[in-house]
């Protein structure tokens, strides 16, 4: 389990590049040097065959997003892990997770990442995202 730890704090460094980067930009969107630090943090993981299921029927919540995590934050790069997003809307709360394959055991652990309530959506960000999709979309059917 050690072994996943330190993926998991790689992961999670990855996943902050990624969050930040775009493909297809001339900018290069990064932290500068010393910005961000390798803390160690203590982790919530469990098999995902078991984490999964349950937020979806025991908690009651939907999965809202789910998003890529690349070794070294490179789209090029193999994926190692995954992001979710899970919200229960009667509750107003939601889970973020982390998921990666074991290279030791072949199995896929789920790490809660944060666990929050009275989430406050930006919806005019929200639909921006949502007409700049369907810009695109139409765009490349044209």
């Amino acid at each position: 389990m050690t072994k996943l730890k330190e993926i998991l704090l790689v992961s999670f460094a990855a996943l902050v590049l990624i969050l930040i980067t775009k493909p297809g930009q001339a900018k290069e969107r990064i932290y500068p040097p010393g910005m961000i630090t390798q803390t160690p943090v203590p982790l919530f993981c469990g098999y995902t065959v078991a984490i999964i299921p349950h937020t979806i029927n025991v908690m009651e919540m939907k999965n809202l997003a789910l998003g890529e995590v690349r070794l070294n934050a490179d789209p090029g790069n193999e994926r190692i892990g995954r992001l979710s997003f899970f919200y229960d809307l009667k509750t107003n709360s939601g889970a973020m997770y982390m998921s990666i394959e074991s290279d030791t055991d072949g199995e896929s652990y789920t790490c809660l990442l944060g666990y929050g309530i009275n989430w406050k959506f930006d919806w005019e960000s929200m639909i921006d995202v949502v007409n700049e999709v369907i810009n695109e979309d139409e765009a490349s059917t044209q």
